[in-house]
């Protein structure tokens, strides 16, 4: 599998706004959306402040979108969006905002190689086309095979050939060029079990949480230091979301570097709890209120079965569905993680059927008697009073007269008169 992936420089500051404005209406955005957007586009200045009092001149700012603006981002989606038509036959792709990779499947690399080529090309004709520049020196290339045999495969953008990436790092994730199948040898059963050892990965985001565990260190002083319960919220907010970013993803990682992010969680919950070395591993986590690592990567793998599962535009949908492919009988994909967790929990989870098969027969006011008062007892309207005073009182009032746990409570909403 030859992969590129493509880095653009600047992507939101170089957004060429009459382009955007002809994709926009292309993308059937006309009227007062259309006017309000290209208002907001036109005639923005910029200029640098020192020290609190000193202003260069303003600049007219006339590419880009403006940064930190909440309609920005999907101002930028429309506009990279039909990147995609630039993919040839065979070739793969995914776009998460700039992020942007391809990739083509073949039995020979030459084969591959002239397939993937061909989309650069188009690819860079693309962004000349629209404006956008890629950075030829942050745009890697990756061949991923078990092959244990080299060769090398070149590809160009532009003249120039793209640099050659063994771990590439994409969405916050590192591969590396084996496709993570790096032999890990265990005797088990005089069995040799090779896995996914997702090592460079693994690595990388425990010796990341292990420097941002020193500011647990700093904060735990024991005369003036935080106590217990900041100390919990620093590392479930700061220090643990690194070692769990994507883990359904990596599910399959040798137990040798999984051990090691336990490790790092169990240093955190001794500064945490002011634990000496000897204390066991199970009252830590006891003691702390916090589950294990293995277990929250366990519900996440189980939470992404189940969704992708129910939402059919969901890339792994269709996958999920079809038998799991598997080219080496001791090597095992994410699927295959995700379906044994599910046969292991299947009885504490619902099942498809009964989502589809829930319906409402009839309207619940159908053979009852409904009442509609206007008034709220015990509270009187004032021309003076606030409405969103009056508004708290009132949803008081209805929580404590009809609770949630004897009532249902329907929320209608009704659209304003127009005059």
């Amino acid at each position: 599998m030859l992969s590129v992936f493509f880095e653009l420089s600047k992507a939101f500051d170089t957004v060429w706004k009459d382009g955007l404005r002809l994709k926009l209406l292309q993308s059937n955005i006309q009227g007062t959306m259309y006017k309000w957007i290209s208002n907001f586009l036109h005639n923005r200045t910029a200029r640098v402040k020192l020290d609190g009092k000193y202003y260069s001149k303003q600049v007219i700012m006339k590419e880009g979108v403006p940064q930190g603006s909440a309609i920005s981002p999907t101002l930028f989606l429309v506009y990279i969006n039909d990147i995609t038509s630039a993919i040839t036959p065979y070739v793969k792709h995914t776009l998460h905002a700039d992020d942007f990779a391809i990739w083509g499947t073949a039995e020979y690399a030459t084969t591959a190689k002239v397939r993937v080529q061909a989309t650069v090309d188009k690819v860079f004709k693309w962004s000349q086309d629209w404006g956008l520049t890629i950075n030829l020196n942050k745009t890697v290339t990756t061949k991923f095979s078990l092959k244990t045999k080299e060769r090398n495969v070149t590809l160009t953008m532009n003249g120039q050939p793209l640099q050659t990436e063994d771990t590439p790092t994409f969405l916050g994730i590192s591969l590396d060029k084996r496709l993570t199948w790096k032999p890990h040898i265990q005797k088990i059963n005089q069995k040799l079990d090779k896995r996914l050892t997702w090592k460079p990965h693994i690595q990388k985001i425990n010796q990341k949480a292990i420097r941002r565990s020193q500011i647990m260190k700093k904060l735990s002083g024991t005369k003036w230091g935080a106590n217990s319960k900041i100390l919990r919220q620093v590392y479930q907010g700061y220090i643990r979301p690194v070692m769990e970013y994507a883990s359904p993803a990596w599910s399959t990682a040798a137990t040798s570097n999984l051990t090691s992010l336990s490790k790092t969680q169990n240093k955190n919950l001794r500064i945490v709890l002011g634990a000496i070395k000897s204390t066991p591993i199970k009252e830590l986590h006891k003691q702390a209120e916090m589950d294990t690592l293995e277990n929250r990567r366990e519900q996440r793998t189980l939470t992404l079965y189940e969704k992708s599962k129910r939402n059919p535009t969901h890339p792994l949908h269709n996958i999920l569905r079809e038998k799991t492919k598997n080219r080496l009988k001791s090597r095992k994909s994410p699927n295959h993680v995700m379906k044994e967790k599910f046969e292991e929990n299947q009885d504490l989870l619902w099942q498809t059927d009964r989502y589809e098969s829930l319906k409402l027969a009839e309207s619940p006011w159908e053979n009852n008697k409904v009442s509609i008062s206007y008034t709220i007892p015990g509270i009187e309207r004032k021309n003076e009073e606030d409405t969103n005073n009056l508004r708290v009182k009132t949803l008081e009032h209805i929580d404590n007269t009809y609770p949630h746990d004897t009532w249902t409570h329907i929320i209608i909403q009704t659209a304003p008169q127009i005059t």
